[in-house]
């Protein structure tokens, strides 16, 4: 037989530990007691796990009383708690941080409930006007039929009433006799027709009055059979700088609220407008960021001038009575646009240090906040 060392002396204990004090079992082999540790596999195991695993020829097994003296207060002790305090933490840390995105979640949905809701409104409101219209149109044309009706009702009454009497008059002359007045009552009848029957000739008749069906908008059925949903719930990005509207506060009044469309028939993109401000002169200036472009809008009728950039725009500004100014964060620039009533034109540009994104205006100099500067370098 080769010469190893016998199990049962490899393993036999020298610290005189009282075997009483283990007491947890072998989750493999649950009749036994965990009485050994392997350092070579970091585990706790048993008399069977060491007869079938971890041989001593294999692993470097030790009897757990002979090597915990130096367990109390010992560095592994104290490093323990401190993992386990620190794993506490994280975990306190990941339930509050999940509670809190959580709430504003159930915030943002709330809220998208509620833009859900109006937008249902407004497609209502927008579809009871229509049928308003269509209604009065049908209500107009019932108006001017009765009319019709009821003035050819009195008229053809008058011309019955007047002709009846001629008649009666005619009759009684030839009864009684009296040719001469008989003749003369004959030729004012005989004009009375004549006068009549012209009267008849500009009565309404059945082809002045029709029958109507109503034909559906196909445009509006056809939408309404391809489209899948009212809308799409968007994630949002939490990366990315919160959207902003310019601040400046410019004098302006209007006669009554309502709301004003920005899109328009050459948007390849639905408007997204990020940035807005209003002249003294009522006109209403947008940055509409999915369609590069700068778009102004005059508020009484209207009407919109629209001018295309080479990149999306961010915020917009008035700097003086005729020019804007515009950020442009993904070329770094500022551009500035001349404006008339009726017209954009693109002017300067101004290269800056950075990303940048909000702008405002006041007393000849600008104001811009910037996601992601490059340094610390001044402009004018």
């Amino acid at each position: 037989m080769p010469h190893k060392q016998n199990l049962y002396k490899s393993l036999k204990p020298t610290s005189g530990g009282k075997t009483a004090d283990l007491t947890k079992s072998c989750p493999k082999h649950t009749n036994e007691i965990i009485k050994f540790f392997c350092h070579d596999h970091n585990a706790l195991i048993c008399t069977v796990c060491v007869t079938l695993q971890h041989t001593p020829t294999s692993c470097h097994v030790d009897y757990i009383p002979d090597i915990t003296g130096q367990i109390l207060d010992s560095m592994e002790f104290k490093e323990t708690l401190k993992n386990i305090d620190k794993l506490t933490d994280k975990c306190c840390q990941i339930t509050k941080d999940l509670k809190h995105r959580v709430a504003n979640s159930t915030t943002s949905l709330k809220d998208a409930i509620t833009e859900i809701e109006n937008f249902r409104k407004e497609i209502n409101k927008r579809l009871d006007e229509l049928e308003t219209k269509v209604k009065n149109t049908a209500t107009k044309i019932q108006h001017d039929n009765n009319n019709k009706l009821k003035t050819t009702e009195t008229t053809c009454d008058d011309i019955n009433k007047s002709l009846q009497a001629s008649a009666d008059t005619l009759k009684q002359f030839n009864t009684n006799k009296k040719t001469d007045q008989l003749f003369t009552e004959l030729k004012i009848a005989q004009q009375l027709i004549l006068h009549n029957e012209n009267i008849t000739k500009q009565l309404p008749t059945t082809n002045d009055v029709a029958e109507y069906t109503f034909e559906s908008n196909q445009a509006i059925k056809q939408f309404l059979q391809n489209e899948k949903s009212l809308g799409t719930l968007r994630k949002k990005d939490m990366n990315k700088p919160a959207e902003r509207t310019n601040k400046t506060a410019v004098s302006m009044k209007m006669s009554t609220p309502r709301n004003i469309n920005a899109q328009t028939s050459s948007d390849k993109n639905d408007c997204y407008i990020i940035g807005i401000t209003v002249s003294p002169q009522n006109q209403l200036f947008v940055a509409d960021r999915n369609n590069n472009s700068i778009k102004m809008i005059d508020i009484k009728s209207g009407t919109i001038k629209q001018l295309q950039l080479e990149t999306y725009p961010w915020d917009i500004t008035i700097v003086a009575r005729d020019t804007l100014a515009v950020t442009l964060p993904k070329i770094k620039t500022i551009q500035f646009i001349s404006f008339s009533s009726n017209s954009l034109l693109l002017n300067n540009k101004l290269k800056v240090y950075g990303e940048c994104h909000g702008i405002s205006h006041h007393q000849g100099k600008l104001a811009v906040t910037f996601y992601i500067p490059l340094n610390s370098k001044s402009w004018t």
